[in-house]
């Protein structure tokens, strides 16, 4: 018990909720979007689908946070969190069940990508027509458990950090949403790190894949996605007991809320709840138009909105752009990607928390230093205009069988020629680098014949006897008698026939040869990549500088009874108006500058190859409109503030007055009395 107690006070709650918000941030941004790809080829889901699984956390986040915020403002917070975490972890457990109630993974049959001239039509959708259907109807599991995740995680940002806020010294706020911030941010990175490591672990715990004839680089390979969602699970469990165990208030909470500087509230903005559960019901209305009305609120929940659409779009794009513009593998973009987005926004957080104890600043203040981080964060936004050259892909950016030349703009991707005409090839994109540095949609298109799987593994398979890759050393003609090679991997692939040596001459009996890799072609990576990674860097730095000011200015522009209620309205405006729309819009912008498009088997597609100076246009674009509508809603809620303390202190002196002139009417033991309640009431309070 006298162990229990040391955990009584803000850092031992700043611990648990750390570890609370670590673990939703881990999941909800990490690992989900981690084991995607997996569910789909797994449980046989479209990306429509999985794409509106992240989207069910936001929107079950939306449903409940207000009344979450509202009923627990004056509710035992740490309940509701604990209760949150074993929410939380139920959602997690939820989602690793059908891993155990599906059976075991039995892949299907790989298509071969080769020419076929005897076939009349070749299509992967028809080989995996007899798929277990039944998997699909796994997915509203899914559903379910992102919905608990939201359900469990709504408090975490209010509630806890509006505890924490009560529970401190003003001055040292800052360092504590500061430390929350921080440790939230790790949450992705941790995800991805743990997600990528689960996933080279095979599916079914006791099955050995190369029986099977896989392995982790395996086409048809299902790693254990299961495992985070285990391990997010026992994590919450963890936390949940702690939370459940710490008391209302916490031991100097009310010598805190003494010390509360309560002149920098919005003049006109005081609540005074009424006690009582039915009383609090019918205040909601009044408790929500009290805070409608405060512009400088509502200002900031617009600068909040055009922010998170902006983060929203780059965590979501943000990796896709990395791997466009400097053709980098998904998983090399998500790593680079996180290198420079974890160190700068923790960095960030922990210095802007900093800054706001060591000046003290008060709501202008704080709103001011938003102001110019976010004006040196749009400068840095001209790193997006940095684009690089596209990459030049057969039939897309040039010529199929002359690939200096590049193709007309307006033209669309073809990529049928003349060596490939009769080879009835499927639309599904695994593309092949050709020793010419060009990169074809395909083997088959490549005009490759023959295939063989020497160890035994699908990804060791060999392509031989490939019609439409020549040697650079050889002839742009069709009737050249020798073919090239091509790689898959780590694996040769010979006899290709599209690759045509640039030293060679155009005669048909030139008989030399090329090779071929799997994958977009390494030498076409752009040297503007460090300038890029050291603008976003500076760029995201600048905008989490921001990000605990404009949170403290948020609640010191309420009145103290409805912190958490303004947190959770905001929460509702910024995912409403930014984090769930966020990705939608931009994903349909960028969508219009695709070169390369996948058909799936569902009737979607999927975008292989982007223009890479449209691309950046148009990131650069919305993220400065944004930013702009940011800057214009901070200088107007600064513009809007008026604190009451003016009429607070005119007040106070009015009853100063009142309180001597009584006073020589009174006995000497009443006017001591008076004097010294008056003394306590004027005790200066720390500042912000």
């Amino acid at each position: 018990m006298i162990y229990c107690q040391r955990w009584n006070n803000p850092k031992g709650f700043l611990v648990w909720l750390c570890l609370f918000a670590l673990t939703q941030s881990y999941v909800t941004s990490g690992i989900v979007f981690t084991v995607t790809t997996t569910l789909e080829q797994r449980f046989s889901l479209p990306s429509v689908q999985t794409g509106f699984l992240a989207s069910c956390y936001d929107l079950a986040l939306l449903i409940v946070v207000l009344g979450v915020t509202y009923f627990g403002e004056n509710g035992n917070k740490p309940l509701w969190l604990g209760n949150g975490a074993l929410i939380f972890a139920a959602g997690s457990f939820l989602f690793a069940l059908p891993q155990f109630t599906s059976g075991p993974y039995i892949p299907s049959t790989l298509f071969s990508d080769t020419c076929d001239i005897t076939s009349n039509e070749t299509n992967p959708c028809d080989i995996d027509a007899n798929a277990d259907e039944e998997l699909s109807s796994y997915y509203w599991v899914f559903v379910a458990a992102q919905c608990l995740h939201g359900l469990g995680a709504a408090p975490i940002y209010t509630l806890g950090v509006t505890y924490l806020d009560e529970s401190v010294a003003p001055h040292m706020s800052s360092i504590y949403l500061g430390i929350i911030q921080a440790t939230s941010i790790l949450g992705p990175a941790l995800g991805y790190l743990l997600g990528g490591y689960f996933l080279s672990i095979y599916v079914d715990p006791g099955v050995d894949p190369e029986s099977l004839g896989l392995s982790p680089d395996s086409v048809l390979w299902i790693g254990a996605w299961w495992i985070g969602f285990i391990t997010s699970g026992t994590m919450a469990l963890i936390v949940a007991l702690p939370l459940i165990g710490f008391p209302k208030y916490l031991p100097d909470a009310k010598n805190i809320n003494g010390r509360l500087d309560h002149h920098q509230t919005q003049k006109g903005s005081e609540f005074v709840a009424r006690t009582g559960w039915a009383n609090s019901v019918r205040d909601i209305p009044r408790a929500t138009l009290n805070l409608l009305t405060n512009k400088p609120f509502m200002l900031l929940n617009c600068s909040a909105a055009t922010e998170w659409f902006i983060i929203s779009c780059l965590a979501a794009f943000g990796p896709k752009f990395f791997e466009s513009q400097f053709s980098l593998s998904s998983s090399d973009a998500a790593f680079q990607t996180g290198l420079v987005v974890i160190p700068s926004s923790c960095v960030g957080c922990l210095v802007g928390a900093f800054l706001v104890k060591r000046f003290k600043l008060s709501f202008a203040g704080m709103v001011k230093f938003c102001i110019v981080s976010m004006l040196i964060s749009l400068v840095c936004m001209s790193s997006f205009l940095i684009s690089c050259p596209d990459p030049p892909m057969a039939g897309a950016t040039v010529q199929y069988n002359n690939s200096s030349i590049p193709l007309d703009e307006t033209s669309n991707a073809n990529f049928t020629a003349e060596c490939n005409s009769n080879c009835h090839c499927a639309a599904t994109y695994n593309p092949v680098c050709g020793s010419n540095d060009v990169v074809y949609f395909s083997a088959c298109y490549a005009g490759c014949r023959l295939d063989e799987d020497p160890s035994g593994l699908q990804s060791d398979r060999v392509y031989h006897d490939c019609s439409c890759i020549r040697d650079i050393n050889g002839s742009d003609s069709a009737s050249d008698s020798a073919s090239g090679s091509a790689v898959l991997g780590m694996c040769v692939y010979h006899d290709c026939s599209c690759i045509r040596d640039i030293n060679g001459s155009d005669s048909a009996s030139d008989s030399a040869s090329g090779s071929a890799v799997l994958g977009m072609c390494e030498g076409q990576h752009c040297h503007r990549e460090p300038l890029f990674m050291a603008g976003l860097f500076f760029m995201l730095g600048f905008t989490f500088l921001a990000l605990v000011p404009s949170i403290l200015a948020t609640m010191r522009s309420v009145s103290h009874s409805q912190r958490a209620y303004g947190l959770g309205i905001q929460s509702f405006i910024y995912r409403l108006l930014g984090t769930v729309p966020g990705p939608i819009i931009l994903g349909a912008l960028i969508d219009r500058v695709c070169l390369v498009w996948e058909s799936n088997c569902d009737g979607s597609r999927s975008c292989w190859l982007y223009d890479n100076a449209e691309f950046s246009k148009i990131i650069f674009i919305v993220t400065v409109i944004c930013r702009c509508l940011t800057l214009i809603f901070m200088i107007l809620a600064l513009m809007a503030y008026v604190p009451q303390g003016e009429d607070v202190q005119e007040e106070e002196e009015g009853e100063e007055e009142e309180g001597m002139r009584e006073g020589e009417e009174n006995s000497p033991t009443q006017t001591f009395l008076t004097s010294q309640t008056t003394s306590y009431s004027k005790t200066p309070s720390p500042g912000y």
